[in-house]
């Protein structure tokens, strides 16, 4: 953490509020933002794909988390639902 770079690839006119590592595959990322939803990287961030298909409009998502035993991945939408994604 001594220096730090932005990625070019992510959107940057808003805040990104959380990230998620996948316990079972370091090189797998999952970054929460109230305007762009859901982001996944397999690259262990080098490159990130909008992960958006099936939650609900506008994309605002709070949180992410990989759960430890399957690898699913969860996004918390606000004031909607709990949402699981196996793919």
């Amino acid at each position: 953490g001594r220096t730090w770079s932005a990625r070019p690839d992510l959107p940057r006119e808003r805040a990104w509020y959380n990230v998620a590592f996948d316990p079972r595959d370091p090189s797998r990322l999952a970054l929460a933002s109230w305007t762009y939803g859901l982001w996944v990287s397999a690259d262990g961030g080098r490159t990130w794909q909008e992960r958006n298909a099936g939650l609900p409009t506008p994309h605002r998502v709070w949180r992410t988390a990989f759960d430890p035993d399957d690898g699913r991945l969860y996004a918390a939408a606000f004031e909607r639902a709990l949402f699981a994604s196996t793919d």
